[in-house]
């Protein structure tokens, strides 16, 4: 039986990530810490970025901030805010959100994320075509796992023309342990030149660009060595596909992801909740599981209660109620940490 597993963000709350209620929090935090390493002007951004938010838009969530930071970018009106002296707000928030992630889990533990990529390969088999993790997340902790599990070269991230960090290839490892990061990630490097992805598993280093540290392409077959290396943080917009620089490697990495929902019997969510924000997601979810054989639905929640356990259902059915009957939609609310203790719902 094939299974996917999609990862929302409280699949990496355990490890200190925060979550998408907090994250604003969590930002300002930064900004009084002592102990946070910046470079050159990087510190007055993020400052100015964070005061943009709380002054004008205070009540909207890190994921509304970024889509209103694209919008505002694509209408070119940027140039009218006031007290950011850089005027690229989706850079700007961009690196916010690069910063509170880095420094939010410089120091956390892998273990639970090492025992969730064993469980789940061992369920599987040990057969990459057998299961598949798709993540909605930017962090690594399932990156860094399946490295100290694997090693990065049983990877298998949906892509052909991937590099480690001396811009050796690494071959495609069909497989190999599936992850698909649908909106990017803090470690992936794209080069626009050469439309090659420098893939790091350990290291949260996009940092580097908006620092003024950005790599350089030195893959033996680039038409243009030497061209800076741009980091890939896609915007929770329904402008995920469009054409641009990186939209080679998004496209690829959908159709991947598309292509085992297509062919799974089992579907288990992990801390993700269809916010409001990303309809393209859940559309896009939709479509993939629409001719699919019967099919258990399987969402993974912390414990709720009441009317919060009602609305939470609610919002899961009014989703997959679109779907055949076929579908079997079930609600465990154990949360992560206990659920992977317990086997990842093999015992």
């Amino acid at each position: 039986m094939s299974t996917v597993y999609i990862v929302g963000a409280g699949a990496s709350a355990a490890a200190n990530a925060p979550l998408i209620s907090d994250f604003k929090s969590r930002a300002e935090l930064l900004t009084r810490r002592a102990d946070v390493r910046w470079r050159n002007d990087t510190k007055q951004r993020f400052r100015e970025t964070y005061d943009y938010w709380d002054k004008h838009f205070a009540k909207v969530n890190v994921e509304e901030f970024y889509m209103l930071a694209d919008v505002m970018s694509r209408l070119q009106v940027a140039n009218q805010l006031e007290n950011l002296h850089d005027h690229d707000l989706t850079h700007n928030v961009q690196y916010l959100i690069a910063k509170t992630l880095e420094v939010s889990l410089r120091k956390s533990k892998i273990d639970l994320h090492e025992s969730f990529v064993k469980a789940i390969w061992y369920h599987a088999g040990s057969d990459g075509r057998k299961l598949a993790v798709i993540t909605l997340n930017w962090d690594i902790l399932i990156d860094q796992a399946a490295d100290v599990v694997f090693g990065s070269r049983r990877l298998n991230i949906g892509l052909d023309r991937v590099f480690d960090r001396h811009f050796t290839q690494v071959p495609r490892n069909e497989d190999g342990f599936p992850l698909f990061k649908m909106h990017g990630s803090l470690n992936w490097w794209f080069c626009t030149a050469c439309q090659g992805l420098r893939y790091k598993s350990d290291e949260k280093d996009v940092l580097d660009y908006w620092e003024g540290i950005a790599p350089e392409c030195a893959a033996s077959d680039c038409k243009s060595p030497g061209s800076k290396l741009v980091p890939i943080m896609i915007p929770p917009t329904n402008q995920k596909l469009e054409n641009s620089p990186s939209s080679y490697i998004t496209q690829r990495v959908w159709l991947e992801a598309r292509k085992r929902l297509r062919d799974c019997q089992s579907l288990v969510l992990i801390g993700y909740s269809f916010p409001p924000t990303d309809v393209q997601f859940k559309m896009f979810l939709l479509e993939a599981l629409s001719e699919n054989p019967p099919l258990t639905i399987t969402v993974l929640s912390n414990r709720k209660v009441g009317s919060e356990r009602q609305r939470f259902e609610d919002n899961y059915w009014a989703v997959f109620g679109n779907l055949p009957d076929r579908v079997q939609l079930s609600f465990r609310y154990e949360g992560f940490e206990r659920w992977v203790a317990d086997g990842c719902g093999g015992r």
